[in-house]
C-alpha cells in the first residue's frame, strides 16, 4: 500500500507540476518576469559540462522542462510518503514549504536566482502562487485517491 501511495504521489507531482507550468507561462502574458530557476539552472548545469545552453534554444527548453517535472515528481513521492491523509490545505502547506526551500533557500544559495524577498517582484509572486496550485492540485489528487 505505500508503494502504492508513492506512486500515486509521483503521478499526482506531475500532475500538479502540469497545472503550475501552465501558470508560469501564463504569467508571460502580463509582461516579462525574468528567467526562471529551472532554466537558469540547467543553463549553469550545461555550461559546466561545456555544452552549449542558449537562453530560448529548444534544448534548454526540453532540459529545464524535464528537470521541473522530475523534481515535481521527487517532491510528490516525498509528500505522499510523509503525509498520511491528504487535504488540499496540507498539499498547500506543502506546496508552500517547497517554495521556501528552494526560493529562500537552496536557490539563491548555489547562486541561481536572489531571495524572493530581493528578487524580481513578478517572478517571486509567480513562483509563490505558482507552488500553491502545485501543492492544491498534489493535495486534492491524493485525497481524491484516499477514497477509492
Amino acid at each position: 500500500m505505500r508503494a502504492e501511495r508513492i506512486a500515486t504521489g509521483s503521478v499526482g507531482g506531475a500532475l500538479a507540476t502540469v497545472v503550475m507550468t501552465g501558470w508560469m507561462v501564463a504569467r508571460d502574458l502580463t509582461g516579462p518576469h525574468g528567467e526562471q530557476a529551472p532554466k537558469k539552472l540547467v543553463r549553469r548545469l550545461a555550461r559546466r559540462a561545456g555544452l552549449p545552453a542558449r537562453r530560448r534554444g529548444p534544448g534548454t527548453v526540453l532540459a529545464s522542462g524535464v528537470a521541473h517535472l522530475g523534481f515535481g515528481v521527487g517532491a510528490g513521492a516525498l509528500y505522499a510518503a510523509a503525509v498520511p491523509r491528504s487535504t488540499i490545505p496540507r498539499g498547500v502547506a506543502f506546496g508552500l514549504a517547497v517554495w521556501g526551500v528552494s526560493y529562500l533557500g537552496w536557490i539563491p544559495a548555489i547562486g541561481i536566482l536572489p531571495p524572493a524577498h530581493r528578487d524580481e517582484p513578478r517572478r517571486a509572486w509567480t513562483m509563490l502562487t505558482a507552488h500553491v496550485i502545485y501543492g492544491a492540485v498534489l493535495g486534492q489528487i491524493l485525497a481524491d485517491r484516499a477514497e477509492d
